[in-house]
């Protein structure tokens, strides 16, 4: 029952047709459908975001996402060695708008299966780019705390009074996003060494 975009409600929120289309969303009648992959692309599960409110609810019996990575699927066929982190889908996708390889992680619940998704990935930089609330410092802190040592790691933040990337895509454009990556900083005083 669902059809293929673009959708009006993605539009407004500045993901655009193409990027709609390259990371396969759908729509409903007053909902968003969202894929989520395994890293070898097969369908894993599927987010339902209303577009009259926040109510989300996933795809029961399906692969939980506490075990996946949303987008990892893209990172790994395009072999991006650099990709950005962000709490939810529409935040990765606004950064793919803003021309960065993204992936999210569903939420501000961390663990080591989504550590270890990432680590056996191609991705050897991860530029952290949570929410700017207590939750996402919280995250933010939790994913550098598991993966120094592994990737490289940049914090990113995106400014304005902007709660989140997608909100800055949509007050401010891409350009926004792009300064918050290119100001990213480094986190120092540890030795980086590779797993591949």
């Amino acid at each position: 029952p669902y059809q293929e975009g673009p959708g009006a409600y993605l539009l407004k929120r500045g993901i655009t047709a193409e990027v709609q289309r390259q990371l396969g969303f759908r729509f409903g009648k007053n909902s968003v459908v969202i894929p989520w992959r395994r890293p070898d692309g097969r369908l894993a599960n599927v987010k339902y975001r209303l577009t009259n409110s926040k109510t989300f609810w996933y795809e029961r019996g399906a692969a939980p996402i506490s075990s996946l990575l949303w987008g990892l699927d893209v990172i790994r066929h395009r072999g991006s060695t650099t990709a950005v982190f962000s709490e939810a889908e529409l935040d990765g996708a606004s950064w793919v708008v803003a021309g960065y390889p993204a992936i999210a992680n569903g939420g501000v619940a961390f663990n080591a299966k989504k550590r270890d998704l990432i680590l056996r990935s191609p991705i050897e930089e991860l530029i952290i780019a949570t929410d700017n609330d207590k939750a996402g410092e919280k995250l933010r802190t939790e994913v550098e705390r598991s993966l120094r040592g592994y990737v490289r790691i940049k914090h990113a933040y995106v400014g304005g009074g902007a709660k989140d990337a997608n909100e800055a895509l949509v007050k401010f454009g891409a350009e926004a996003l792009v300064s918050a990556a290119e100001r990213a900083s480094p986190v120092r005083n540890f030795t980086y060494f590779s797993t591949r």
